[in-house]
């Protein structure tokens, strides 16, 4: 198996989603959060190192650590998952070249005009055009509230609640 680089977006970070619910469902070996905020910020980085299983490492990278780092991972057979507070954040680094296998989308704060998907996810016309260029390019999409079972294409999802 290849490595896969998953992308999750969560505006909160402090809670045991990451660590026990998505990075255990892809046996994942590394989470890098890329937040220019947090890298700094000790006192977040050691309660998300709580929820986090021992045996998984996590790094704090910021946008520009990010774009350098992740090509110089080299181990092929490692899974990575990065945590992004936006889908802006997550935008910029795919901008800069990062291919990525999979995006969940778990907690994107609803703004005015935005569509909402659940609860917790809610998107504007720029990051579905985003994530719809993305599903094209064979990156698999998940909203938090559907599930990874969930067999529907992003772009059908879009269809329903448009």
């Amino acid at each position: 198996m290849s490595k896969q680089i998953i992308a999750l977006v969560d505006d909160h970070y402090v809670h045991g989603q990451i660590g026990l619910r998505w990075f255990h469902e892809f046996q994942g070996q590394l989470i890098i959060i890329v937040d220019n905020e947090l890298v700094n910020d000790k006192l977040k980085q050691g309660l998300i190192e709580v929820a986090i299983a021992g045996d998984v490492q996590c790094r704090y990278y910021s946008q520009e650590q990010a774009i350098t780092k992740l090509p110089l991972l080299k181990d092929k057979h490692q899974t990575i998952m990065l945590v992004f507070p936006s889908i802006t954040k997550l935008k910029d680094l795919v901008k800069d070249g990062l291919h990525l296998d999979q995006i969940i989308l778990t907690s994107v704060p609803f703004k005015v005009d935005d569509l909402r998907l659940s609860d917790d996810v809610s998107l504007s016309q720029e990051h579905i055009d985003f994530l719809l260029g993305q599903e094209k390019k064979r990156t698999k999409i998940h909203v938090g509230a559907y599930g990874l079972e969930e067999s529907n294409k992003f772009a059908d999802l879009i269809k329903k609640h448009s």
